[in-house]
């Protein structure tokens, strides 16, 4: 008996530990994601076929209105047929915080296959890249000394993506 009340107590720590450690769940916090509905290109580019039409939207976002240099949110992208069941497109979001910029440039290429009669499989790939930058120089500082965290930061990372879309009626 207490082999087995041994056992069953070591199912309950491992239970427990998973439990505790699944309830500290982080995600990706993105913030063209305010724009999804519209710009449902900028997570899978096989969406850049979609319809199978030209298209160009635009989105503009602009938060605490009544704050100089709140954050505001720009979302520009557009697509078109190429032919051969081919589509391009590119997109371009813009996010501005006080003193930090980001923004994001991808060019999209996709190709759509017919299953059949009712149903199409489309295919997309994505490149593009993200800046980031943060000037400080804009802040009021109240002290003569220099602080070092006070630093200009400009980065860009490159950035691919791959995308799968079926579509049926």
């Amino acid at each position: 008996m207490n082999h087995i009340s041994k056992y069953i107590e070591s199912k309950v720590v491992v239970l427990l530990f998973l439990i505790i450690n699944c309830l500290h769940i982080q995600a990706q916090n993105e913030s063209y994601l305010i724009h999804i509905s519209n710009h449902l290109n900028l997570i899978n580019p096989a969406f850049i076929s979609e319809n199978e039409d030209s298209f160009f939207k635009s989105s503009y976002k602009k938060f605490w209105s009544s704050v100089p240099e709140g954050p505001e949110n720009i979302a520009i992208s557009f697509g078109l047929p190429i032919g051969n069941n081919l589509s391009m497109g590119a997109s371009i979001v813009r996010d501005k915080v006080f003193i930090e910029s980001d923004t994001y440039a991808g060019l999209d290429l996709a190709y759509t296959m017919q299953l059949d009669r009712f149903s199409n499989l489309r295919v997309g790939i994505k490149v593009g890249g993200s800046s980031f930058s943060i000037d400080p120089s804009s802040l009021n500082t109240y002290n003569n000394t220099v602080d070092p965290s006070l630093v200009s930061v400009n980065r860009f990372n490159p950035n691919t993506g791959f995308g799968i879309l079926y579509t049926s009626n």
